[in-house]
């Protein structure tokens, strides 16, 4: 990969420069430009994308492209950065995020305070190439009421939704789960089959469990959507590697539900400082004809971080029913900014498409509504 080191000074933003580093020490400047210092710092706390995760997913070539990594200091310090990876698709070179999204819960770019977000944008939307495509950002983030106010032709498109719970949460809906939580552990005694929690941030102790743990989660979502990080044997070994990273750098803790010696559910989660975000889970359906052995997991997991401190943990993606009784949803939506007429003329075409898809849904239900205000929306 090329290597260039690219400063430019921010006019729009007194006293604050920007260094951009293209191809193998892109991730190396972040470390030295404390990456994950800021993104302990402002947020989003998630350990997940720490420089040591984002080389190891670039070494295995988790990242396609050439890695870019945006710096803005002020005064010598800095103050916002920016993880990127440049490729070449359909024809248009495309900038994203760096790393393995899939896996990623709240990739927003920090920034120290306004003044320096705004010149993250600046530097963002001024990028060499055709589109930048920054997906999973929170709706109403700071850095994305930046990036509309600066940026008038930026898509900003609903997403997923992701899901946040307070560790200490005694709600209605979660004393209800904690209850049943503690009557299955009750039953499951009555009727020969005694469950043992546990719990550990002990590296020693939870690394020779981790790919037990990974191949359970996996065949208990055998037929179900998987992340990267899941799917295949190497996705789970490339899992294993990233958490044996953040294992050994003390940010890991898991909480395992067992059956004699049989695994029956868990919760992997990481930390950083008061945030978690729970990044491996599964539970078997049932155990001894009970179900909701997941609630045994998540509670016990949950009560190790408040104990150490921990205020708030991120569930992640996907509208799964236990999240939505303990935790609060939060939108996401992905941006798309042209940063070339051929970029903008590739934004104008897939906007006509989703206006043709919804135009034709439309025309399901309601028959009325002419073929050719559907061509015509289409392009056709």
């Amino acid at each position: 990969m090329a290597y260039a080191t690219v400063p430019m000074t921010i006019s729009s933003v007194p006293a604050t420069g920007l260094e951009q580093i293209d191809g193998v020490g892109a991730i190396g400047a972040l470390h030295l430009g404390g990456w994950d210092e800021l993104i302990a710092e402002v947020g989003p706390r998630d350990p997940l994308r720490c420089a040591a995760v984002l080389e190891l997913l670039a070494d295995a070539g988790v990242n396609r492209g050439t890695p870019r990594s945006l710096v803005v200091e002020r005064d010598g310090a800095v103050v916002a950065a920016a993880a990127l990876t440049v490729t070449r698709e359909l024809g248009l070179a495309t900038v994203r995020h760096m790393g393995c999204t899939s896996a990623w819960l709240a990739p927003d770019l920090p920034a120290v305070d306004s003044d320096a977000r705004a010149a993250l944008v600046d530097a963002l939307v001024s990028q060499p190439g055709d589109l930048l495509v920054l997906d999973d950002l929170v709706a109403d983030s700071p850095f994305v009421n930046v990036l509309r106010a600066r940026c008038p032709t930026a898509q900003v498109i609903e997403a997923d939704t992701t899901y946040v719970a307070p560790t200490g949460a005694n709600g209605k809906q979660v004393l209800k789960r904690r209850s049943e939580s503690r009557r299955v552990l009750r039953r499951a005694a009555e009727r020969g089959v005694p469950l043992t929690v546990w719990t550990g941030s002990a590296w020693d102790e939870i690394e020779p469990q981790v790919r037990d743990l990974l191949e359970f989660q996996a065949a208990c979502r055998r037929g179900k959507s998987m992340d990267a990080l899941t799917a295949t044997p190497d996705g789970r070994a490339m899992a294993a590697r990233v958490i044996a990273t953040l294992g050994r750098a003390g940010h890991v803790r898991v909480a395992t539900v067992r059956a004699a010696d049989e695994l029956v559910a868990f919760h992997l989660a990481v930390v950083c400082r008061n945030h978690a975000v729970g990044f491996k889970t599964a539970a078997q359906r049932e155990v001894a004809g009970l179900s909701g052995i997941g609630w045994c997991s998540m509670f016990a997991m949950n009560d190790a971080l408040a104990a150490e401190g921990v205020e708030t943990i991120d569930l992640g993606f996907g509208g799964d029913d236990y999240k939505r009784h303990i935790a609060s949803a939060v939108q996401l939506v992905k941006v798309r900014v042209p940063l070339s007429a051929m970029g903008s003329a590739y934004l104008a075409l897939l906007g006509a498409r989703r206006r043709g898809l919804t135009l034709a849904r439309q025309a399901r239900n309601e028959p009325g509504v002419p073929a050719a205000i559907i061509g015509a929306a289409i392009g056709i």
